[in-house]
């Protein structure tokens, strides 16, 4: 009978544990760890350009469903230059990151760029 006990009690211990394990793992997840938004290569000569080879790689080493990044310049209310690859469902890991865009007339413009992956 005791040691139909400290059965039960041992599995219960280890059941709470494998919970706490599995609720937690997506904390410890994040594809964007290593993004790095200079390589998305933006221009504004004649609106804006990116580089959609990097974007797909990145999908591809990450295993990502999706990616969306959004380019706005703050202080304008117009809507955001977005672009969107893949699936946008899943699980959403989002980071902001700030560049400075030369314009045509030769000005230096700070924008957000906001990335979300999908996985």
């Amino acid at each position: 009978m005791e040691a139909m006990v400290s059965s039960i009690s041992v599995m219960t211990v280890l059941c709470v544990y494998l919970v706490f394990v599995a609720s937690n793992i997506g904390a410890f997840y994040d594809p964007l760890e290593d993004f790095d938004p200079g390589l998305i290569e933006l221009e504004t000569v004649d609106g804006i350009t990116y580089s959609e080879p990097y974007l797909y790689s990145y999908m591809e080493y990450k295993a990502l469903k999706g990616i969306l990044v959004d380019v706005s310049v703050p202080g304008f209310t117009e809507e955001p230059f977005s672009i969107g690859l893949g699936q946008d469902e899943g699980m959403e890991f989002t980071r902001d990151y700030v560049l400075i865009l030369d314009y045509d007339n030769g000005r230096k413009v700070p924008v957000k760029v906001e990335v979300t992956a999908f996985a």
